[in-house]
């Protein structure tokens, strides 16, 4: 009749004639050290085949009976054994799931022959990167024992398996138990294995169809090809712009069945090269219109006659044994009842690595999917067979039991290793950078970039392939559509132009920015600001999957600022992953601690600064040149104790900056192999100077770059401005940071001195000497209410005073005096002092031409000599509203609150008396104030 004809048989009958999976049976001898260590494996393994052995699965269960353990010696032998039952055929994962059962039963077997714990044998013997398996293949990218340590981590294990012994303690007849199982899978790709792809562009819309030789059986082959698809054409166009036909002998020819995985993979791969090819066509045409959309670059094309469809047969090539491997994890707790069988999986955790997972739900569920079939193999499911004839006595479902809901686990979690792309896998290249080309582009123009420069830039980013080689086993050449190339002149360059728009994606907070690191903050005063920052934060993952540049979400970390000890503290998320909140960071080799102190700072560089000089002391022990040693002491050493320090060293303490000058003692002691002299003698001698004068010549140089222009900062945050006339050459340091202090109300003036004012006019002095700071106070007076009122007043007294100090030292938009450069004379007479002090210090007659070739010392003079033209004095203007040369006098309503107020002498001679002067004496009178001379 020449019709096809469709075939259906009822599960009774095919339960009968149909095979099952192969069963197996070894036998083996394994030989340990005393610590499990494996030696040798002897193994024998039978196969039960059915009536045909010509299909037996022994390659498969060979391949894979190490699993995931390193042994030097393997000796092994299958035998394929012919019954009278129907010829068994391939189920998921053939060969390879017994065989993984038969290796970690030896483990066990181990673990118990030597009285340890079964997770130790295995971690002993788990392969380790660059190790080699029994057919001579290495595995470059191991990582078993990462996955294994994090599962152990994530599932709790060593927690739960304390709880699981107090529970059989607890419980007579219902037990439970707790194992942890590896996983190592080697992906083959059968040589001759081939699949074909055929897609085409619609032209008037853009729209995409796809056809390819797999067969979609619930995997999510099409939604996979979608992807890859839309992600190589870019442009964008998106996976709604793009549907799958069925499959034809036509368009396919000569494909092959849909088996395991890789049909998945090899089918995307096909897609992935016909769309390579449609790209390089349409990007001539597309690199001309940066700003026009999907539809319109392929109409264009079209109109220009560009063939809008490619073909392409994957054949992969044929090399070792694996084209690469896979690692996974399982941890499941189970609860039995000793009585009657009975069995309940309370918890199941797996972590999978599938490298750089094209779809993660689609392999989460192929994941769970394969658990739970497992669970029927191994719990539920029994083919029994007459032994006479050979028939199945289990075909119906009364007698052969699949799992049910109610045998999956109670608590299952299945994860996806993260940062593990496959070097060998599909789309799965490392060190690729995700800047995408067409984007890129895009972005010039935007920047004014057109005509033949913008061409030029397309030619130079786009045609580019590439490919991986491990051990002569390489990987297809793909084409390169992101990424500038590394080491390149105009790398950077086009990499700060792509992300130049970052900071606008933030509307609320501040984005600073230093090549591909970013900063985002905000001052946060309400639970509003954290909403904003929240949502600023939002519009960078908005920006980030726009621009196709995934944040490192494992170097995102947060830090607070605040002046309060115990504070709220939101959750901020990046992505949907929390941002941990950490006590330091480190910005440019910088470490910043969220009380800024500098203490983390300078325990790192001393850190550094001793591993390296002890780096120089036991691999340079036969280098007696003094000279040579000095200089990697200055490379080497030196570096790390002066980096960074005009932003750290005013700001630090005296007894870190002595931590840091006993790095260079010991240093001195070192180049000159002398442990007896001074540390002032061996600096002498070395022509060194003590490193706390190498950070106040790093000072001064700094602040000259400040003034004149050569840093991005206001030359006013760091000039401290004198208080009275300079009439000669001051040693005041007019340099002077601002310094940061989360806890700086602590020794301020109100805290400071507002506690002795309130001691002095509140009647309960016992009750006060136990207070020590305002917080303090004001919780008494909260108790005591009596003397509320008293405490008041002499807050309000103290902020008076300290508002009246603060309007007579405002400097702001005042006109100042500057003076001139210092003169030949006084530049002389400086050199003369230093002459002296030097002369005094190293016990040597020398002139002042000798003083002029240290380098340090003339640049350090020099410098300092200049920046006297920027000091500023305020001079005596003579008008009496002027708050600058006279203080405002305190008003008088102030006056009827305070119980007391400091006896301030006038001085003539000086505009303005020092605090310490001020707050020198106090006396005590009832309802009265005394202001003697107050101007």
């Amino acid at each position: 009749m020449n019709r096809p004809v469709r075939l259906r048989m009822n599960f009774k009958t095919n339960m009968e004639m149909i095979g099952k999976r192969f069963p197996y049976l070894a036998k083996y001898k394994v030989g340990v050290t005393s610590e499990g260590l494996l030696k040798a494996v002897d193994l024998t393994y039978y196969t039960a085949c059915g009536n045909a052995t010509t299909d037996s699965l022994l390659a498969y269960f060979s391949v894979m009976m190490d699993n995931a353990y390193y042994c030097e010696n393997w000796k092994y032998r299958g035998v394929p054994c012919k019954t009278n039952t129907a010829a068994n055929a391939f189920v998921r994962s053939p060969g390879t799931l017994p065989a993984t059962f038969v290796i970690e039963t030896v483990m066990n077997h181990v673990a118990k022959a030597l009285n340890k714990s079964p997770d130790k044998i295995r971690e002993i013997n788990f392969y380790k990167k660059g190790q080699t398996t029994f057919y001579h293949q290495p595995l470059p990218y191991c990582n078993i024992s990462k996955i294994w340590q994090d599962l152990k981590q994530s599932s709790e294990a060593e927690k739960r398996r304390t709880a699981i012994q107090v529970f059989n303690k607890q419980n007579r007849w219902r037990k439970r138990g707790m194992s942890i199982v590896p996983l190592r899978k080697g992906v083959t790709y059968p040589a001759g294995l081939r699949f074909t792809a055929y897609v085409a562009i619609f032209r008037k819309d853009g729209t995409v169809c796809i056809t390819h030789g797999g067969v979609e059986i619930g995997q999510g082959i099409d939604t996979k090809v979608c992807q890859v698809a839309a992600h190589i054409l870019g442009y964008g166009l998106t996976v709604d712009q793009i549907s799958i036909r069925p499959a034809t002998s036509f368009l396919n020819p000569n494909g092959n069945a849909t088996e395991r995985s890789i049909t998945s993979e090899l089918c995307c791969e096909a897609v992935i090269n016909c769309c390579n090819m449609l790209k390089e066509r349409i990007s001539l045409i597309a690199k001309d219109m940066p700003q026009a959309t999907w539809g319109e670059i392929i109409d264009k094309c079209y109109g220009l006659g560009v063939d809008l469809s490619a073909k392409y047969m994957m054949l992969p090539k044929a090399g070792q044994p694996c084209n690469y491997n896979i690692y996974a994890a399982t941890c499941t707790e189970v609860e039995i009842d000793v009585l009657t069988g009975e069995t309940e999986i309370l918890r199941t955790d797996i972590l999978f690595d599938c490298g750089k997972s094209v779809n993660p739900e689609i392999d989460i569920g192929q994941v769970e999917g394969a658990f739970v079939m497992g669970l029927g193999y191994w719990l539920t499911e029994q083919a029994i067979y007459d032994p006479s004839s050979g028939l199945e006595l289990t075909s119906g479902t009364w007698d052969y039991h699949p799992p049910f809901s109610k045998d999956i686990p109670i608590d299952f979690r299945v994860s996806l290793l993260k940062d593990a792309p496959n070097p060998l896998g599909i789309l799965g290249s490392k060190a690729f950078d995700s800047v995408p080309h067409d984007k890129l582009i895009v972005k010039l123009h935007q920047f004014g970039i057109t005509g033949r420069l913008l061409h030029w830039y397309s030619d130079y980013l786009m045609g580019r392939k590439q490919r991986v080689v491990v051990d002569g086993v390489s990987s297809s050449y793909l084409d390169v559509t992101s990424g500038v190339p590394q080491g390149s002149i105009v790398g950077p360059l086009l990499f700060l132009v792509y992300v130049n728009d970052l900071p606008d994606a933030a509307k609320y907070s501040k984005v600073p920015m230093f090549a591909d690191d970013s900063k985002c903050y905000r001052v946060i005063e309400t639970s509003h600001d954290t909403q904003l920052l929240q949502s600023d934060l939002q519009s960078l993952c908005n920006w980030s999957s726009t621009s196709e540049l995934k944040f490192n979400l494992k170097k995102c970390i947060g830090i607070r600022f605040s002046r309060k000890r115990l504070i709220e503290s939101p959750e901020y998320s990046l992505n949907q992953e929390p941002i941990t909140l950490k006590p330091s960071q480190k910005n440019l080799g910088i470490i910043i601690s969220n009380n800024l102190k500098w203490s983390p700072q300078i325990t790192s560089i001393v850190s550094k600064a001793n591993q390296m000089l002890g780096f120089l002391r036991r691999n340079c022990i036969h280098l007696t040149d003094t000279k040579c040693r000095r200089s990697l002491y200055l490379a080497l050493v030196r570096a790390h104790l002066c980096y960074g320090s005009e932003l750290w060293a005013p700001q630090s303490t005296s007894k870190d900056l002595l931590r840091i000058e006993s790095v260079q003692r010991r240093a001195s002691k070192y180049i000159l192999q002398d442990y007896h002299s001074s540390y002032t003698d061996r600096l002498k001698f070395l022509n060194l100077l003590p490193i706390s004068y190498w950070y106040e010549i790093k000072d001064i140089i700094c602040f000259y770059k400040i003034k004149s222009g050569l840093y991005d900062l206001n030359p006013e945050d760091y000039i401290d401005y004198p208080t009275h006339h300079l009439t000669r050459f001051s040693s005041t340091n007019c340099y002077r940071p601002n310094l940061c202090r989360t806890a700086y109300f602590r020794s301020s003036f109100f805290n400071r001195i507002g506690v002795g004012i309130m001691r002095e006019v509140v009647a309960h002095e016992d009750e006060l000497k136990r207070c020590n700071n305002l917080k303090s106070i004001r919780g008494l007076a909260s108790k005591i209410p009596e003397i509320q009122e008293e405490v008041i007043g002499s807050i309000n007294s103290t902020k008076g005073l300290m508002s009246s100090m603060i309007q007579r030292l405002k400097l702001k938009d005042h006109h100042f005096e500057t003076h001139d450069p210092a003169s030949e004379a006084e530049i002389d007479s400086l050199w003369e002092n230093v002459l002296k002090i030097d002369n005094s210090l190293t016990k040597e007659t020398r002139t002042k031409k000798d003083i002029k070739t240290k380098e340090e010392l003339k640049l350090f003079l020099e410098s300092h000599c200049k920046v006297r033209q920027y000091m500023f004095s305020i001079l005596k203007c003579g008008k009496s509203t002027c708050n600058v040369c006279k203080a405002p006098r305190l008003p008088e309503e102030i006056f009827s609150k305070m119980s007391t107020i400091c006896q301030i002498l006038c001085q003539q001679e000086r505009n303005t008396n020092s605090l310490t002067n001020c707050m020198g004496r106090w006396k005590l009178q009832r309802n009265t104030c005394h202001l003697q001379g107050f101007h």
